[in-house]
């Protein structure tokens, strides 16, 4: 059994970015024999990465950390905020992107407007060369408008696109 990290590192409650996760963590358990994951970094203490070594952070990182390691995919729920990587998860990298060497790290990105996969393109590139992660070919590419806003859950267009993504992941 395939062992999958979704990390949700929206602070936001009801956030866009933890639908969207929510919503791909049914369709895998449904769809095929995953033990899938959500790590959300809203329940965790998180510190500012300072250049400490690892095991001088909070307990909560370091746990983190080692389900990092074990797994065999990473998902990271990737808002994007005034096209940029949003500062919880690039923080959180910072301190534990290395548990992410060599493993398949994907993406799933929830955005305002289509111009802002420049954010996702433009760190992406650089964090695969540092852990020589395996990205996907195909990043799901999320809008706020593929959200039914009346009832919060996703709509039929962002539900295409992580049906295909689901698809990718054999």
């Amino acid at each position: 059994m395939k062992k999958i990290i979704l990390l949700q590192p929206s602070l936001r409650k009801n956030s866009l970015t933890d639908a969207i996760l929510r919503e791909f963590q049914d369709m895998l358990v449904k769809s095929w024999d995953f033990e899938v994951e959500i790590i959300d970094l809203r329940e965790k203490t998180l510190e500012f990465c300072d250049g400490r070594e690892l095991w001088e952070y909070h307990d909560d990182i370091q746990e983190i950390y080692q389900k990092l390691k074990a797994s065999k995919i990473v998902i990271l729920g990737f808002p994007v905020y005034h096209y940029a990587i949003s500062w919880v998860l690039k923080n959180f990298l910072d301190i534990c992107g290395e548990a992410l060497t060599e493993k398949k790290v994907w993406v799933i990105v929830s955005a305002l407007l289509p111009e802002c996969q420049i954010a996702y393109e433009h760190f992406f590139e650089s964090f695969e060369k540092k852990y020589s992660i395996k990205p996907i070919q195909e990043v799901p590419y999320i809008l706020n408008s593929y959200f039914q806003i009346q009832n919060g859950k996703l709509g039929l267009l962002g539900k295409g696109q992580l049906q295909k993504f689901v698809k990718n992941l054999l």
